[in-house]
């Protein structure tokens, strides 16, 4: 189902697009909030719920405001961190950036190598290698990243700061006696 026809099937109540867009917001509210770290995957699913609910609000007033000028990822993306920063207002949740239990990969050496990442790169740079781990393509995480940044990215680009992100980790990694991760 393509994103026009998703958002007209989402406001005729059709219980299969919902289903659809609840799982493209179950991808896009961690990878949006994976930089914030601490989140339980109850409160991604909070984050997630309240989402659907913005979004059914006033007839799916905010689905009737699309006017295509982005993809519909960046627009859910601007919704998502609204309704997600409220809902940490709300919980007063204080988080730091990324905390062992929240990493994609939980296990040993990769978790040391998190740790390092997180010294050594800017949080954007940390958000980009976490949605590449998590299998998101270089053209998603384009559209994810300027919709957080506020201005246009290339898939080629994305793929570029990984690339440098990488190659400093592996710098750091060296730096600190573990070249051979």
């Amino acid at each position: 189902m393509d994103d026009e026809e998703l958002l007209l099937e989402c406001r005729r109540g059709a219980p299969v697009a919902w289903v659809s867009l609840r799982k493209r917001l179950s991808r896009l509210v961690p990878a949006l909030f994976a930089a914030e770290g601490g989140l339980s995957a109850e409160d991604l699913d909070d984050i997630v719920q309240e989402t659907l609910t913005a979004l059914l609000a006033d007839d799916c007033c905010a689905l009737r405001a699309f006017r295509g000028e982005s993809s519909l990822t960046t627009y859910l993306a601007a919704i998502v961190r609204r309704v997600g920063r409220r809902w940490l207002a709300r919980h007063r949740v204080e988080m730091p950036l990324f905390e062992n239990d929240a990493l994609p990969i939980e296990e040993s050496p990769w978790q040391e190598i998190w740790l390092v990442a997180e010294q050594t790169l800017a949080s954007a740079d940390l958000l980009l290698l976490r949605l590449g781990a998590e299998g998101y393509t270089a053209e998603e995480i384009a559209e994810i990243l300027a919709g957080i940044e506020g201005h246009p990215l290339t898939a080629e680009a994305v793929r570029q700061r990984r690339h440098r992100a990488i190659r400093r980790l592996r710098r750091a990694l060296q730096d600190e006696g573990r070249a051979d991760e």
